[in-house]
C-alpha cells in the first residue's frame, strides 16, 4: 500500500513540475542565447513574456498559427500538430520565441520542427533580433522590427510595432527593477 502511495505522489510531483520545468527551459535558453549574440540581459526574456506567456508561464510548446494562439502539453504532441499545420500554411510562429516559419525560421532551420526545442529557438531568435539591432542601429528599432518585419512602412503596422515595443518593454523595465518607458 505505501509503494501505491508513493507511486501517486511521485506522479503527482512530476505533473506540478513539468510547468516550471517547461518555463525554465525556456527562460535557460533565453539567457543562454542572450549571452551567446550579445542580447541585453533580459531583452528576450522580455520579448518570450509578450510571446507565449500563459498562466503566468512563458509556454515553451506554443504555436500561432495565421493569428491564433496553441498550446499543447508536450513537444511531440507540437510536432504532431505542426506538420499538420506546415501542410496548410508556413503563417505559423513556433515556440519559446514565436519563430515565424516563413519569415525568419528557414533562416535558421532545415525543417519547422528543429524550432521546437527551446534552445535552438532561442538561437534563433537571438541571432535575428541581432542582425535587426545591427541592421537598424538600436534595441528598440530591432524590437519592433522583430515583430512586423524590418521593412514595414504602413501606418497601422508601425502602429502595431510600437504596441509590441511597448509591452516588451514594460516587461523588460519590470524584469530590470526600472520604471517602465511607455504606460
Amino acid at each position: 500500500m505505501r509503494i501505491y502511495h508513493l507511486g501517486l505522489m511521485a506522479a503527482f510531483m512530476l505533473l506540478a513540475w513539468q510547468p516550471e520545468g517547461h518555463a525554465s527551459q525556456c527562460r535557460d535558453a533565453i539567457r543562454a542565447a542572450e549571452r551567446i549574440y550579445g542580447i541585453p540581459k533580459h531583452l528576450l526574456l522580455a520579448m518570450n513574456e509578450v510571446e507565449t506567456l500563459w498562466s503566468n508561464q512563458a509556454w515553451a510548446w506554443s504555436l500561432n498559427v495565421s493569428g491564433s494562439p496553441r498550446r499543447y502539453g508536450s513537444q511531440k504532441d507540437m510536432i504532431d500538430a505542426l506538420d499538420e499545420i506546415i501542410a496548410r500554411t508556413e503563417n505559423v510562429d513556433i515556440g519559446c520565441m514565436q519563430i515565424n516559419w516563413h519569415w525568419v525560421g528557414k533562416r535558421c532551420a532545415a525543417v519547422p520542427a528543429d524550432l521546437v526545442a527551446p534552445y535552438p529557438n532561442a538561437e534563433c531568435s537571438a541571432m535575428y533580433l541581432r542582425a535587426l539591432r545591427d541592421q537598424l542601429g538600436s534595441w528598440h528599432k530591432a524590437v519592433e522590427a522583430y515583430h512586423v518585419g524590418p521593412n514595414r512602412k504602413e501606418t497601422a503596422v508601425i502602429a502595431r510595432a510600437n504596441g509590441y515595443a511597448c509591452k516588451v518593454g514594460r516587461k523588460y523595465a519590470y524584469l530590470l527593477g526600472k520604471e517602465a518607458p511607455c504606460k
